[in-house]
């Protein structure tokens, strides 16, 4: 604990909670300090000025992310789970996004090319040295690594597409004649004025697009015009 002083006029901006992360016990693996303030726009702002003329700069959009995985904490599949957290739209696509960030894809990719390896080494054996009669272990290995770990990416792939409903949405589009009533549908469904209703034919000139959770599926939902 400790204040934050405003160098010029030595007067004490706020009560601070200041914490150190040594590197490579960080986020990003570099030496971190965080500072927790009360919260506030004048007080947050006035903190945020004295520490850019101290030399200090705002970071970038997605920057810290980008210097964990350019530090070698995460890779690519990690990174792209931290946005997907944020933009998860239910409670199972909080869950893929954890899991994924937890380096689910990265151990089943690494645990693959391992495989991949040793049919190779198998398959390279058996024709460097066909005189010890190890075809059959290429064979035999290399039939079994087709059919266990060829096929089941595949279907990890195919699933990967379907559980994207669950973070991104599905999208639903309410569609019909002019003044069928979709824009009073959309309201009646998110349960708030979300469209302008009239008897004036052609009303809604845009596309409105909103969010609505169902039994725990997102559904990004669309009023045509």
């Amino acid at each position: 604990m400790g204040y934050i002083r405003d160098p010029e006029s030595t007067r004490i901006i706020d009560e601070v909670l200041v914490s150190f992360m040594a590197e490579p016990n960080s986020y990003t693996r570099e030496d971190v300090f965080e500072i927790n303030s009360h919260s506030g726009y004048a007080l947050l702002s006035g903190i945020m000025t004295i520490l850019m003329n101290l030399g200090a700069r705002m970071a970038e959009p997605g920057e810290f992310t980008k210097r964990a995985f350019l530090n070698g904490r995460i890779d690519l599949s990690q990174a792209e789970a931290v946005v997907d957290l944020m933009n998860a739209q239910s409670e199972r696509g909080l869950v893929l996004a954890a899991q994924q960030i937890q380096g689910s894809i990265k151990r089943d990719t690494e645990t693959l090319r391992e495989k991949a390896i040793h049919i190779l080494a198998n398959a390279e054996a058996a024709i460097d040295f066909p005189e010890d009669d190890v075809e059959h272990l290429f064979r035999n290995d290399g039939a079994e690594f087709i059919e266990k770990n060829l096929v089941h990416p595949i279907h990890t792939l195919i699933r990967s597409h379907a559980d994207r409903m669950w973070i991104d949405g599905v999208h639903t589009v309410i569609a019909g004649r002019v003044n069928a009533g979709k824009s009073s549908l959309l309201n009646r469904l998110l349960n708030e004025t979300r469209a302008i209703v009239t008897n004036i034919p052609g009303t809604t000139r845009d596309v409105i697009e909103s969010t609505l959770n169902i039994s725990g599926i997102p559904l990004r939902i669309m009023d045509t015009a």
